[in-house]
């Protein structure tokens, strides 16, 4: 009666533990299952569609000239910017020289009339002899007063293209998610206008634009 008692106890803890080890990789594969969807989760998320800030557009340009098309991810229109800057600086260098040479030139004659300054602007072997000192005068006052005004216009041009760099920036991303249907068209055809109650007729054009 002993033995068979022993027996069945024995026989009761090996079914628990067959029922534990069976158990385990159940609760394993459920584990990895939730932790599968969660990653599938993670990767369903939609990914953040870059919409540029329009002040902050026109912060960066005005910081930087150019910067506000980086910003805006118009990277084609930086050599248009960058070119342009280059050319009015360019001219306003060689304008601002030329007119400081002419400038010095005229002052050094209208103060010392035996002055050879102005002998620079002249061909090499030129006889100055015979040269009317009031006509020499007048070219350089009047050549001073062109590279001045020159300069001051691509100073201005300077200027306008910085505002102008500003407002693309701005209109870039105002604009940045409109969307152009490929539907728009203009259609030109000829047209008959008959008025009721009168005898006239008209003639014509009917525009049909579509958008």
């Amino acid at each position: 009666m002993l033995l068979i008692l022993v027996f069945s106890v024995q026989r009761g803890i090996a079914q628990e533990e067959n029922t534990e080890s069976s158990g385990a990789p159940v609760v394993l594969d459920s584990l990895i299952r939730v932790d599968s969807l969660a990653q599938e989760e993670k990767l369903i998320v939609p990914e953040k569609v870059f919409k540029p800030n329009p002040k902050r557009a026109i912060l960066y340009s005005a910081l930087v000239p150019g910067l506000g098309q980086i910003y805006n991810r118009k990277y084609w229109k930086l050599p248009i910017v960058y070119g342009g800057f280059m050319g009015c600086v360019y001219a306003i260098t060689w304008n601002n020289g030329m007119y400081q040479d002419y400038s010095t030139a005229y002052i050094d004659l209208m103060n010392n009339p035996n002055s050879t300054l102005w002998h620079d602007f002249y061909a090499p072997g030129t006889n100055f002899e015979n040269v009317d000192i009031e006509s020499v005068k007048r070219t350089l006052k009047s050549r001073k007063d062109n590279f001045r005004r020159f300069r001051d216009l691509s100073i201005i041009v300077t200027a306008g293209l910085y505002l102008l760099t500003i407002l693309d920036a701005y209109v870039d991303a105002q604009l940045f998610d409109f969307d152009i249907s490929p539907d728009v068209g203009m259609k030109v055809t000829p047209a008959y206008f008959d008025r009721s109650g009168t005898n006239a007729r008209a003639y014509g054009l009917q525009c049909n634009i579509k958008f």
